[in-house]
C-alpha cells in the first residue's frame, strides 16, 4: 500500500489524486511539517494535509537544488522552516521567513472549509517566495514593485514547474487542450479552489475570476508600475504586485508554449516537446537569478539574464524569447555604454561580491549594490534597488549595462511608500506585508498569497464602499471568519470599531475602545479609542538554577467586553516554555529546548475571553543566566 493519497491539483479536481510513497527528506533546506505523522491513508485530515505539504515542500527543494547555479544549503533567515498547514482563520498563506503558513475560510456560497493547504499551487507557490529569499536574500525588503511583482510571479512560475513534474498533470493539460496548450488547462490555471471561494466572497464585483485566483493565460501587457492605478478591478492591470505579477508569468508562459511547438515542429511528441519546454525554462530561470541586477526595472534585468543563459545554450531560443519580451513590453532595449569598455579591462574592477557568470563565450557580471536611502517625508529608511549589469559578447565587447540613476531610485522609492501607505499596508500587524522597526527601517514581514480579508467597504457598487467604520453594516470583513468588522487596521479613528488589535509591549498603539492594561504593575486606564502602552528598556532578570515563572503581559478585559484571543508571539534568549492564559484556563503552551525561543502561536479559531487574560513564561534554565523577553498578544474586543 502506497504511503498517501497526493493531491495534485486542489480538490476542484478530485480525480488528480494519486498514491505516492512518501520521499526522504533533501539534505540541505531543512524544514518541519506541524502535524505531519507519515503515511496517511484519510483524506483531508490535518495529517493529510501535513503529509501533502510535506510531498509537495520535498518536491520544491529538490527542483530547485536540480536548477540552481550554486548550491543551495538553508534558508535566508532560518535553518529550520516550519510550514503550518492549519494556521488561522482567513483566506490566505504567508512566507515570513520562518515559516510557510496556510489558512482556511467557508466559501460563502458552498458553505465548504476552504484549506489553502489542500492546493498544491499555493503550497507550491509559498515555497517558491522561501527559495527565491534563499537564492536572493537581498530582494526580500526591497523598495521596488517590480521586485514585489516578481517574487509573487516566482511563485507562480515554481508552482506550475513543480506541478508540470507529474506525467498525469502532463496527459491532463494535453488532453484539455487537444494538445493546443496556449490555451488555458489545469497547468495554466493557479489555485483553482480558493480562487473559485474569493469570487464567491466578492460576489463577482471585484472582477475575479470564478474559474482561478490567476491564470498564466493571458494577454497583459508592461507597463511601468508606479504609471498604473493603484487600485482597480482584477480584469485591468494595476500596480499592486499580484495583479502586475501577470505580466512577467504570461510572458514566462508564452515562451514554454513556444519551446513546445518548437520541439513538436522538430517531429517530437506532444508530451516530450513539453517535458523539454518544462525543464528548458526551469534551467532558464533558475540559471537567471543570481546574476539578474536589482534595479527598478527587474522584470527587463530578469528577462535580458535568461536570454543570456540561452546566448550560453548555443542560443536555441534566443529568438523566441526576444519576440515575446519585446511583444509583452519587458524588454527595454540595450544601452551601451559611453565609453568603449572590454571585458580585460572590466576585469580589473570586479569586486569579491560580483556575480558573474561566463560560459560558451557569453559574460554577464552583476554588480551587487544596495542602497540605503532615508526618505524625510515618510520618515523612514529604505533598501533600494542599485545594482548595476554588464553584458559582454565573445569578442569582449561590453554590448549592454543596466543601472538607476540616483533620481530614478529616489523617486521610484517613493511611489512605492506612497502605494504601500495608501493601501495601508505598514502597520505593527501580521496582516501587514510591511511594518517599521525600532530603528526607523522600513522592513518587510511576510509574502502572502492573495487577499484574505476582503470586505464591501472595499467593493465598488457595495452600499459601503468607502465607510470602513461602519461595522454593524458589514462594511468590514467580507469573509466573517477572522473577526475583523471594521477592516480599518491601525489607522481607524472612529472609538466604536471593533477591528482586529494587537496589543504590545515597547510600542504604542491604537485601540478600541477602554481597554486597561498591566505591563510590570504599569497600569493605564484609557480613554475611549486610544491605548498607549509606554515605552521602556526590555527588562533583564537573572534566574537560580530552580525554574522560575513569572508574567510578561497581563491583559485585563473591562466588564461589558468580550475579548477574542487569536493568538500570540514571544522571545527569549533561553529556551523555556510560554504558557498563554485565559479565564485563567491554560489555552496553550509552547516550548523549545535551544535557545533562542521564538514562538509565534495561533488558535485554529478565536478563545471568547471575558475576564483576566495573561501570558506567563516559564523558563528552563541550566545555571545562573539573564535574559531580554518580550510579548505580544492578538485579537479583537467587542461588546458583550
Amino acid at each position: 500500500m502506497a504511503d498517501l493519497n497526493y493531491i495534485l491539483n486542489d480538490p476542484t479536481t478530485p480525480d488528480m489524486v494519486i498514491a505516492v510513497n512518501l520521499p526522504p527528506k533533501p539534505a540541505v533546506m531543512d524544514f518541519v511539517v506541524d502535524g505531519y505523522a507519515g503515511p496517511t491513508q484519510t483524506m483531508y485530515t490535518l495529517e493529510h494535509q501535513a503529509a501533502c505539504c510535506y510531498f509537495t515542500v520535498v518536491n520544491a527543494i529538490n527542483l530547485a537544488v536540480r536548477y540552481a547555479t550554486k548550491p543551495l544549503v538553508t534558508w535566508a533567515a532560518t535553518q529550520n522552516l516550519f510550514v503550518i498547514p492549519r494556521a488561522g482563520r482567513q483566506l490566505n498563506a504567508f512566507y515570513d521567513r520562518r515559516a510557510l503558513k496556510f489558512f482556511y475560510a467557508q466559501d460563502p456560497i458552498t458553505r465548504q472549509i476552504v484549506y489553502a493547504a489542500n492546493s498544491t499551487d499555493v503550497v507550491s507557490h509559498e515555497a517558491g517566495h522561501a527559495i527565491l529569499d534563499a537564492i536572493r536574500p537581498d530582494l526580500f525588503h526591497m523598495q521596488a514593485m517590480e521586485v514585489w511583482a516578481f517574487h509573487e510571479s516566482f511563485g507562480d512560475i515554481n508552482a506550475i514547474l513543480n506541478i508540470m513534474q507529474h506525467d498525469e498533470i502532463l496527459d491532463r493539460a494535453l488532453l484539455e487542450t487537444n494538445g493546443d496548450i496556449k490555451q488555458t488547462n489545469i497547468i495554466s490555471q493557479l489555485a483553482e479552489e480558493m480562487g473559485h471561494a474569493i469570487f464567491n466572497l466578492t460576489k463577482g464585483k471585484m472582477g475575479h475570476s470564478a474559474a482561478s485566483l490567476r491564470n498564466a493565460v493571458n494577454s497583459f501587457t508592461y507597463t511601468e508600475p508606479e504609471r498604473l492605478p493603484r487600485s482597480g478591478l482584477d480584469t485591468q492591470l494595476i500596480s499592486e504586485p499580484h495583479n502586475f505579477s501577470r505580466v512577467f508569468t504570461g510572458a514566462w508562459y508564452d515562451i514554454l508554449v513556444g519551446i513546445y511547438e518548437i520541439e513538436k515542429a522538430n517531429g517530437l511528441p506532444p508530451k516530450s516537446a513539453l517535458i523539454i519546454a518544462r525543464d528548458t525554462m526551469a534551467m532558464y530561470t533558475f540559471g537567471a537569478l543570481p546574476i539578474a541586477p536589482a534595479t527598478i526595472r527587474f522584470y527587463d534585468a530578469v528577462a535580458k539574464a535568461m536570454m543570456v543563459i540561452d546566448k550560453s545554450n548555443n542560443y536555441k531560443y534566443n529568438q523566441l524569447m526576444n519576440d515575446v519580451f519585446i511583444r509583452r513590453g519587458i524588454l527595454l532595449g540595450n544601452y551601451r555604454p559611453l565609453l568603449s569598455m572590454d571585458w580585460t579591462a572590466f576585469q580589473l574592477m570586479l569586486e569579491p561580491a560580483d556575480d558573474v557568470f561566463q560560459q560558451n563565450s557569453t559574460i554577464a557580471v552583476r554588480n551587487k549594490r544596495t542602497e540605503i536611502l532615508n526618505l524625510p517625508q515618510h520618515m523612514v529608511n529604505v533598501e533600494a534597488p542599485g545594482d548595476s549589469y554588464y553584458e559582454f559578447n565573445g569578442t569582449g565587447d561590453c554590448i549592454d549595462t543596466i543601472a538607476s540613476t540616483s533620481y530614478e531610485l529616489i523617486d521610484h522609492v517613493n511611489a512605492c511608500v506612497d502605494f504601500l501607505k495608501e493601501n495601508d499596508l505598514i502597520r505593527p500587524d501580521r496582516a501587514s506585508p510591511f511594518e517599521i522597526d525600532k530603528h526607523g527601517n522600513l522592513i518587510r514581514s511576510h509574502f502572502a498569497c492573495g487577499c484574505g480579508c476582503l470586505n464591501n467597504a472595499s467593493i465598488p457598487g457595495e452600499p459601503e464602499y468607502g465607510k470602513p467604520w461602519k461595522s454593524c453594516n458589514n462594511s468590514g470583513c467580507g469573509c466573517s471568519s477572522c473577526g475583523n468588522s471594521c477592516g480599518c487596521g491601525s489607522t481607524c479613528n472612529n472609538n466604536n470599531c471593533t477591528s482586529k488589535r494587537k496589543v504590545i509591549i515597547n510600542r504604542s498603539y491604537r485601540v478600541a475602545p477602554d481597554i486597561v492594561v498591566d505591563v510590570h504593575d504599569q497600569s493605564q486606564t484609557t480613554v475611549p479609542g486610544e491605548i498607549i502602552i509606554n515605552e521602556y528598556e526590555k527588562k533583564s532578570i537573572c534566574w537560580t538554577k530552580t525554574a522560575s515563572e513569572f508574567t510578561i503581559v497581563i491583559f485585563t478585559v473591562l466588564p461589558g467586553y468580550t475579548f477574542y484571543l487569536q493568538g500570540f508571539t514571544a522571545s527569549s534568549s533561553l529556551a523555556g516554555v510560554y504558557k498563554i492564559y485565559a479565564d485563567g484556563v491554560e489555552e496553550a503552551q509552547v516550548s523549545t529546548v535551544s535557545a533562542p525561543l521564538d514562538v509565534d502561536y495561533e488558535f485554529s479559531s478565536p478563545i471568547s475571553v471575558t475576564e483576566g487574560l495573561q501570558v506567563i513564561v516559564t523558563v528552563i534554565n541550566q545555571g545562573y543566566h539573564a535574559t531580554d523577553y518580550e510579548a505580544t498578544i492578538e485579537g479583537y474586543m467587542v461588546p458583550a
